[in-house]
């Protein structure tokens, strides 16, 4: 028996039936002019086929409408695949179907797969210009798109296709900016929160629309400039939500072409002041800003002569349009722009004009004009984010224009705004920049002013406190401090000028800011050492000169046209070092010794090369002798105690006096002699062994490579013995202690080959036979005859001793005067 729902429903079939019945009696028209669904008898009978068009027309008899919309949009793909109607038919019959759907989601995913379900289906046929129309706008002019394909017979052309992905634009960004309005609660941010979440998932499915505009090869620029853009733009504005604004925007700099913006950049750019002020304007602006700079880019890499002239000349302007954007921006936002935003913006100028007009200081300057104006009218400190901004618009122009960005206006006014540590970052910008080796040619300062303008920006470097820990409290570590003081060094270094009065004044001005600083012993200071030595040397020659200039007779012409007269000399220099290295001296006191001897080596080389009798020679031992002078009185003060740093100090002092060669030989004596106190009076016995055993060198002075005793600088053989001797004993001390200090012997007896071969006359065979017995006796007392117990000190020592006795041996063989020399020293006993 059936159930009462299952009557109910007979009875309404039974009901219906007659009805259709009725209705299909009635309309007996052809098939494609009224609408008829078959029935189940006909769809079951295979003798009778249906048309695309009556399974379209079949479709829209489906009760539900989302369904039903689904259904026809399926229904017209494969109509107008089939050819049975046109695409302005369908085209128009299906934007007026779907506007019932008004549920925004609903609506946004239906419009969707329409859009999908044609997209390959859309009219490319190109048309006439005078064909393109106006822009599509609700109302008047939407309904003229709409009606502007009544004639359902006529093949489709591009227009319809875009008349069409436009008009569901519209309406899909429409359907998407209602999404934050549906009915809810609105107060709570949870739910504002997740609305907005959701349309920005959703937002790929209207941008689709003008993905699928620009993938049609038909539409030229002049469509894109008169219809497209316009209609979009409009829909933007009238929007007035920023999330559709921000999306839209980009979508359209992203997927249509360079040359498109480039036409029609005024329009894109006229739109942003109209934008909502929650829309950032900054990433639209770089956005188009980069793809502008990429086409300049290959157009200059194609360099076609004839095509894309006149859009390179559009592209070259677009500086200007943008400048004039960003302004408009200014005034139609004005307060509510924060300081942030104007740096970003102008920093985004900036850097458009940096990589499409290289060296273009006028631009470089409105751009800092216009940021420095804007500024003044905050009247408030920045903010931490809005300095780091505007450190980086100052940082832009370092890279091309090095040191030459301190020339450009606005510039040092911009600086004043950010605070110390910033200034600091700036600084070593500009120190990379301009030591940058590929720019620093054109980068590097010439003139005294050019390295006061330079040490104004960069204090901040040199006033910084340094600690051993991480950045805190406005101190940096000390390995950061280190780096940035290489960066001066490097700069320093750089420094040149053919005329040696401007190099001498540049390095005064570094001087004096550099001693201003915290940290007095900084590589900074070295680096002005070795660069006022290296004045010294470009002035020696031209001092050399001097006299025989004042004997020229010139006539008074000539004498007028002279330059004036120099006033730096090799004298002034070296006073000029000399205040460098006691600013600092009595802090690193290793640092201020090897520097004086550098300094004392300098000036005695200078006085070497003079030729003999010149006046300068004795200037130049003088100068020598006093920076020798000085570097033992800081010994005296600050190493004497140091046993850390004795040794390095006096070998130093023990390897520049072997190099001098113009002192006199009371000068010479009296240094030497002070040295050797040094060297005696070290604490470790060790040490003080090995620094006597150099110091013998001092009073028996050879030149490298001479063989007889006209190369011989200095001789006193019986004080050099007197060193050797002493070494001696305080050798045999120290190896009693310890046996490893056997290679002190070894040294000492390859210093007593050296001095008897170089025929020091004290030194003789007799002495050297004794010390071979001697250190043979010491190898096999600590061990070294072989066995298992033997320090490893040891061992290295015995192998250097055999090779000293092998030397021996050979110079023994030689058939030559050596022999003859070598013939007292006695080493038959030593097997090697």
């Amino acid at each position: 028996m059936a159930s009462p729902i299952g009557q109910q429903q007979q009875q309404q079939q039974q009901q219906q039936q007659p009805q259709f019945q009725q209705q299909q009696q009635q309309q007996q028209q052809p098939v494609g002019q009224q609408q008829q669904p078959p029935t189940t008898n006909n769809i079951n009978n295979n003798s009778i086929s249906y048309t695309m068009k009556e399974l379209y027309d079949c479709v829209q008899y489906c009760p539900n409408v989302l369904s039903r919309l689904y259904l026809q949009i399926c229904a017209a793909s494969a109509l107008i695949r089939s050819g049975e109607e046109s695409v302005r038919y369908v085209f128009k019959d299906l934007i007026e179907a779907v506007k019932c759907v008004q549920n925004p989601v609903r609506g946004l995913f239906l419009r969707h797969y329409l859009l999908q379900a044609f997209r390959d289906k859309l009219p490319n046929i190109p048309i006439p210009i005078d064909q393109i129309g106006l822009p599509i706008r609700d109302g008047a002019n939407q309904a003229q798109a709409s009606h502007a394909g009544d004639d359902h017979r006529g093949e489709g052309t591009v227009k319809d296709s875009y008349e069409f992905v436009l008009s569901n634009f519209i309406e899909m960004n429409k359907l998407w900016v209602r999404i934050q309005h549906l009915p809810g609660d609105q107060r709570t941010k949870e739910v504002r929160r997740r609305r907005e979440k959701d349309r920005n998932e959703l937002r790929i499915l209207v941008g689709t629309n003008l993905v699928r505009l620009s993938a049609l090869d038909s539409i030229t620029s002049t469509i894109y400039g008169q219809v497209i853009l316009p209609t979009v733009l409009d829909q933007i504005v009238i929007c007035a939500d920023p999330l559709s604004q921000a999306y839209l925007i980009d979508c359209i700099v992203q997927v249509f072409p360079d040359e498109y913006h480039i036409e029609t950049m005024p329009i894109l750019l006229g739109v942003c002041p109209k934008l909502r002020d929650k829309v950032n304007i900054r990433t639209i602006l770089i956005s188009l800003m980069d793809r502008l700079v990429n086409y300049l880019a290959d157009e200059e890499l194609l360099d076609e002569k004839d095509s894309n002239q006149v859009k390179k000349s559009v592209a070259l302007d677009s500086f200007n349009m943008f400048n004039e954007c960003v302004q408009n921006v200014y005034n139609s936002r004005g307060p509510k722009l924060n300081a942030k935003e104007v740096i970003r913006l102008q920093t985004a100028l900036l850097d458009f004009s940096m990589k499409c007009y290289k060296g273009n200081l006028e631009q470089i300057t409105l751009c800092l004009r216009n940021c420095q104006q804007q500024q003044q009218q905050q009247h408030q400190a920045l903010e931490p984010v809005a300095t780091k901004e505007l450190e980086k618009l100052l940082s832009i122009p370092l890279d091309e224009l090095g040191l030459g960005a301190l020339n450009l206006d606005y510039y040092s006014d911009l600086i004043v705004f950010l605070p110390w540590n910033n200034r600091r970052e700036v600084a070593l910008t500009m120190l990379k920049a301009v030591t940058n080796t590929t720019t620093s040619k054109k980068s590097a300062p010439d003139s005294v002013k050019g390295i006061e303008d330079l040490f104004s920006v960069i204090a901040p470097q040199q006033h910084h406190q340094f600690h051993n820990g991480a950045v805190a409290g406005g101190s940096i570590d000390r390995i950061q401090y280190q780096q940035d003081s290489a960066l001066v060094s490097k700069f320093i270094g750089m420094l040149d000028n053919s005329d040696t009065d401007i190099l001498f004044g540049m390095l005064d001005v570094a001087r004096i800011h550099l001693s201003t600083g915290r940290n007095h012993a900084s590589t900074a200071h070295v680096a002005l050492v070795f660069a006022s030595l290296k004045v010294a040397r470009q002035e020696a020659p031209e001092e050399d000169k001097k006299p025989a200039a004042k004997e020229e007779i010139v006539s008074p012409k000539v004498e007028k046209s002279k330059k004036t007269p120099k006033t730096v000399s090799c004298r002034k220099v070296f006073v000029f070092i000399q205040q460098i290295i006691a600013s600092f001296a009595q802090t690193n006191p290793e640092r201020g010794i090897k520097l004086y001897l550098e300094a004392a080596l300098t000036a005695d080389k200078l006085g070497f090369s003079l030729p003999e009798g010149n006046d300068q020679l004795e200037t130049f031992g003088s100068i020598t002798f006093e920076l020798f002078t000085q570097s033992f009185s800081l010994y005296e003060q600050h190493v004497m105690a140091d046993t850390r740093i004795q040794r390095r100090c006096v070998t130093s002092m023990i390897g520049k006096l072997l190099a001098c060669r113009s002192l006199g030989k009371k000068e010479y004596e009296g240094l030497i002699m002070k040295t050797s106190k040094f060297a005696a009076k070290m604490i470790k016995k060790s040490e003080q062994c090995e620094m006597v055993t150099r110091c013998a060198h001092l009073f028996y002075n050879v030149v490298i490579g001479g063989d007889d005793d006209n190369n011989v600088v200095y001789a006193n053989p019986q004080r050099c013995l007197e060193c050797l001797q002493r070494s001696l004993k305080l050798a045999d001390s120290c190896t009693n202690v310890d046996p490893s200090n056997l290679r002190l012997f070894v040294d000492l007896l390859d210093s007593y080959c050296y001095f008897f071969e170089k025929k020091n006359s004290s030194i003789t065979g007799n002495y050297i036979t004794g010390l071979v017995a001697l250190i043979k006796e010491q190898v096999n007392s600590a061990g070294g005859d072989g066995s298992a117990m033997c320090p490893p000190a040891v061992g290295e020592a015995k192998a250097q001793f055999l090779q000293i006795v092998r030397h021996i041996k050979d110079m023994k063989k030689k058939n030559d005067d050596t022999s003859e020399q070598f013939k007292d020293i006695d080493v038959s006993a030593i097997e090697t």
